[in-house]
């Protein structure tokens, strides 16, 4: 952004003019008036509010060939809740779903530098959002979330999450031998230009669980996976 040097006041020039012209009569010698310009201002503070991530596939996710890992993946194009102070609960440490055979850690996560949700590195992690709900909440939604695969690491087990159904159970275990059931409800495929994120990372309505990967189809031209897989589940 360019921002221009204050103005003059339209009088002010011809006095400095008048006053050289005197002080060269006086000395005898040529006065060259250099005008100061004030320095620019940078102006480079976005205050919008950070918020979460996006969503999966209900499809197994095809597992990327070397070359097309290296292309970065597509980016969430919406944003998590607005932090706030996270909640004073005992935080989940593992997700499991024995119908699909997943069995993996959960570490706490917040909010990246590009206002969307982070994710734990590995594909074999899931991410839980701490500012949202946590377990045993009565309502809002608890948001686990994870990588189908990486350039790194390769394919993950999430992978097998498109192969949860209707009825199928999901765990969350905690440090402490605490273990909250859920039962899953819906397993939906969304683009990631249609994610809604009141809708999934809702603090206000009823207590459900939503687990998030990416999934469809691989476009590398276009970023990477074009959609997100969010499994709802509600409590038993």
């Amino acid at each position: 952004m360019t921002v221009r040097p204050p103005r003059q006041d339209g009088w002010l020039w011809p006095a400095v003019l008048a006053a050289s012209a005197l002080l060269v009569l006086l000395a005898g010698q040529q006065v060259v008036a250099t005008p100061t310009v004030a320095a620019g201002v940078p102006v480079s503070t976005q205050l919008e509010p950070v918020a979460p991530a996006t969503l999966p596939a209900l499809e197994p996710a095809p597992t990327p060939s070397a070359s097309a890992r290296d292309v970065p993946e597509r980016a969430w194009k919406t944003r998590p809740a607005t932090p706030r102070k996270p909640v004073d609960r005992t935080a989940p440490d593992r997700v499991v779903a024995k119908a699909v055979g997943l069995d993996l850690r959960v570490v706490p996560t917040g909010v990246a530098k590009n206002g969307q949700m982070a994710l734990p590195e590995k594909p074999t992690e899931l991410g839980w959002y701490r500012f949202g709900a946590a377990p045993g909440d009565r309502r809002g939604a608890v948001v686990v979330a994870g990588h189908v695969d990486s350039d790194r690491y390769g394919a993950g087990p999430l992978t097998r999450v498109a192969g949860l159904e209707r009825g199928d159970r999901v765990e969350l275990h905690d440090g402490y031998d605490g273990t909250t059931t859920y039962e899953v409800t819906k397993v939906q495929r969304i683009d990631k230009d249609d994610f809604t994120p009141d809708a999934v990372f809702d603090r206000s309505g009823p207590a459900v669980l939503r687990l998030i990967t990416c999934g469809g189809a691989y476009d590398a031209e276009n970023g990477g996976y074009q959609d997100n897989l969010v499994v709802t589940a509600v409590p038993r």
